[in-house]
């Protein structure tokens, strides 16, 4: 459920940038979406990166995950926010 969230927040982020650059009347060049997408996608391999060095330090816990994804969801809330 926390990465379903995450996954969504995530979305929404990228749609809402979107928005906020044709209310802005901001070029949108696939350097620009290029960019976005890397970034969103960083996210992806950051957490599965810590989850990966989670299971080989053995520290499997399933809050050290959550924790790891509430604090990136949280990021991805405060970017939406900022795009509105």
């Amino acid at each position: 459920e926390p990465f379903f969230l995450l996954s969504a927040l995530i979305f929404l982020d990228i749609f809402t940038g979107v928005g906020r650059s044709l209310v802005l009347k901001r070029e949108i060049t696939s350097l620009r979406a290029r960019i976005g997408f890397a970034d969103k996608m960083l996210i992806f391999i950051i957490v599965l990166t810590m989850a990966l060095l989670l299971k080989a330090l053995e520290y499997e816990s399933e809050e050290y995950m959550r924790l790891i994804i509430l604090i990136i969801t949280l990021i991805e809330g405060y970017s939406v926010l900022g795009n509105m």
